[in-house]
């Protein structure tokens, strides 16, 4: 089975923490706080914790239940172990002992800090949500509730991005979805444990909750929502009213905290069925001191068993004009001059007394290193029509001919260090700097102009393409060869075009007028993600990685062999750049099929 990374927009930066492959295990239980108790209840669990506060609400504070978890840990910034302020859910059903119109505040969940996620019925009658700098950002209306009824509450949130393209957290009663919030504030401390009581007995939940769990990712509600291919996850936890344990829609591995209860009615306390959590620091899973039994932890992705995926393709299309086109050509008829500014360039035997060569170069800068290049074509466009039938052919020029220099001139004697037919540079009064590799005698023979195969220009073409008396501006379109195309990108000299027959063919340059019709080459690719170790400031744990990305699904692939019918849990932890969608594919190679 191969387990692949991939991304679907561009530009992406993406902190990658940990994927794990993990056969299921125990989870890890919570500790709370003495004398919280728990009763039968018309929720999908056997129990729900009872928190009420006193008869008497005159009496003393902390007077009502109180029960609490541990008290978070700080992994970095916003996140914590049993909370992300960066982005979550918060499931529970509520039964509460009071109409929703009784007047008074109920504090629900909240926690010990001024920064802090919180939800709680106001003395008005509706259920608010406060974000992770304490400020009401969402209201529902619930004056309607009526005490002894069940209710299922889903709040969601993501600080970073919008959950409906307009705001950034919900609330779902019974699977209707409200939005609300411009923002989600700016800081999130969670300095003391997650509280379903209020210090003030006043402000006392008074109500049954079941089935609290707490994610860290915003729900799906079949729109909107971190879809994972669940499905409408709070329709089905909704489940027509009846109700479902989260977890058995979603899974329990995006769960940091959940309190069912399902275990038997009576006193809350630790062991199975009360409370669980998955937190983030049972990632580790360490099995020797060089294997964490997960991945994505230590060294580098490569030590860790990772390789990187190219992305989709993507197209490089280059069509100069006169500034920035490189091209001329030579003439054995005009052995002194220089056509670096014509707006045509031409081709002729190279033997014949009428020889001609073009030199024409791209800037390939803009292929990315370590792209793979699927395919390339060089187009040029006739200039005039000739009957002749010919062959033409494109090859790269060798690096004897380094740095020849286009120049700029039309027809005239080229300048010092400007090509021309006699030289690869001239001293700019007619003679010769340095002459043309493939000139054996330096003196600007017939074996000048870049003429000579496996001298100036290699003997394998790379790229070939005919005329037949085609009418003037058709295009001729060159496969290239991608061996050849690879080693001209290692060492780009530029390309020489070349005929075997004795007549004159005459193509746009990059100074044509008629822009169209300049030389273009078009150039598909594909390229590996950019990795690189975390700094420290981005670490969660000892090790990780940031990938970035400039194309739809690049990424890294882990491969995994598994046995049928053995239960694997695949989970990745991530943080991206805001603008991105991290996903996680698996790939059945056996089958050679995209299984989830």
């Amino acid at each position: 089975m191969l387990a692949r990374r991939s991304w679907k927009r561009l530009g992406i930066l993406l902190l990658l923490f940990a994927i794990l492959f993990t056969q299921v295990g125990s989870v890890y239980a919570l500790t709370f706080s003495a004398g919280g108790a728990k009763r039968d209840g018309p929720g999908p669990f056997a129990g729900g914790v009872a928190v009420q506060g006193p008869i008497d609400t005159t009496s003393s504070p902390n007077a009502g239940d109180t029960i609490t978890s541990q008290t978070f840990t700080q992994i970095t910034d916003d996140f914590y172990d049993l909370l992300d302020g960066d982005q979550g859910s918060i499931v529970f059903w509520i039964t509460p002992e009071w109409d929703g119109d009784d007047g008074m505040t109920h504090r629900i969940i909240t926690g010990r800090s001024n920064s802090r996620i919180a939800i709680a019925k106001d003395s008005t009658g509706n259920l608010r949500f406060y974000d992770r700098s304490q400020s009401s950002i969402l209201t529902v209306d619930v004056s309607s509730w009526i005490a002894g009824t069940t209710y299922l509450v889903v709040a969601r949130w993501d600080a970073d991005n919008t959950l409906n393209g307009s705001h950034y957290a919900s609330i779902s009663i019974n699977d209707v979805h409200t939005y609300g919030g411009t923002s989600f504030g700016t800081t999130y401390v969670a300095d003391g444990p997650l509280q379903l009581s209020y210090k003030d007995a006043l402000f006392s939940p008074n109500a049954l909750i079941e089935g609290l769990t707490i994610y860290r990712r915003p729900l799906f509600d079949g729109t909107y929502g971190i879809d994972v291919g669940n499905g409408d996850e709070i329709n089905q936890i909704y489940n027509s009213g009846s109700g479902k344990d989260p977890t058995l829609v979603t899974g329990s591995w995006d769960v940091v905290f959940a309190l069912p209860t399902n275990s038997s009615t009576g006193a809350l306390a630790t062991g199975t069925g009360n409370a669980w959590t998955h937190p983030h620091a049972s990632n580790l899973l360490y099995t020797s001191t060089t294997n964490t039994g997960g991945f994505m932890m230590n060294g580098t992705y490569t030590s860790d068993g990772w390789a990187t995926q190219n992305g989709d393709i993507q197209t490089l299309t280059l069509q100069p004009d006169g500034t920035e086109g490189v091209d001329t050509y030579t003439a054995i008829q005009a052995p002194t001059s220089n056509f670096g500014i014509g707006t045509n360039f031409t081709t002729r035997n190279l033997a014949g007394a009428s020889a001609r060569v073009t030199l024409v170069k791209f800037d390939l800068s803009g292929i990315p290193v370590g792209a793979t290049v699927e395919d390339a074509t060089l187009s040029v466009w006739n200039f005039t029509q000739i009957a002749t039938t010919a062959g033409h052919s494109w090859s790269r020029i060798l690096d004897a001919n380094a740095d020849w220099v286009e120049g700029a001139r039309q027809g005239a004697q080229a300048l010092s260090g400007e090509t021309c037919w006699n030289a690869f540079a001239a001293d700019g009064a007619g003679g010769i700097t340095t002459p043309w590799a493939g000139d054996a005698g330096g003196d600007g023979g017939q074996d000048a102009g870049s003429s000579q195969s496996g001298t100036d220009f290699s003997a394998t073409a790379m790229g070939t393409f005919t005329s037949n008396n085609e009418v003037v501006g058709t295009e001729y379109p060159s496969s290239l060869d991608l061996t050849e195309f690879g080693l001209m990108r290692s060492s780009n000299n530029g390309l020489v075009l070349t005929t075997t027959v004795n007549a004159t063919y005459t193509f746009d340059s990059s100074d044509s007028t008629t822009a169209a019709n300049r030389p273009k080459l078009v150039v598909n690719y594909t390229t590996p993600p950019t990795v690189e170790a975390l700094a420290t400031s981005e670490k969660i744990f000892a090790g990780g990685y940031k990938t970035t990305s400039s194309a739809a699904n690049q990424g890294i692939y882990y491969d995994k062999t598994v046995t049928a019918g053995n239960d694997w849990v695949v989970r990745a932890i991530a943080h991206s750049d805001g603008t991105s969608i991290p996903k996680v594919i698996l790939y059945d190679q056996t089958n050679g099929a995209e299984i989830g």
